[in-house]
């Protein structure tokens, strides 16, 4: 950033909480979205619904170990080319059924 003929460098990224987390989340997702559309086919009953999301939570939706690791593999490939880093403590699995 420069502010006036200072400039200002960040060396961490946004503070946990902050109200700017989520809208900076909100224009990075969205390529998220179109890499969804784009390389996975619509997944039985779930039809096209890959990842519901809030507000900077995110869950991917699968009705297979195959879809779901696609899906996976599509997440961690955006994370690679955007810069993104998820917090694999809070990350958890369920399989339901």
């Amino acid at each position: 950033m420069i502010l006036r003929t200072a400039v200002i460098t960040a060396t961490i990224g946004v503070r946990q909480g902050s109200s700017t987390s989520c809208f900076l989340f909100t224009l990075v997702v969205n390529d998220l979205i179109r890499n969804f559309k784009e390389r996975c086919a619509p997944d039985g009953f779930l039809g096209w619904l890959h990842s519901p999301m809030l507000m900077d939570d995110t869950i991917i939706l699968a009705t297979s170990r195959q879809r779901a690791n696609e899906k996976i593999g599509v997440l961690r490939e955006f994370c690679r080319t955007s810069g993104l880093i998820t917090n694999e403590s809070k990350t958890q699995f369920m399989v339901i059924n």
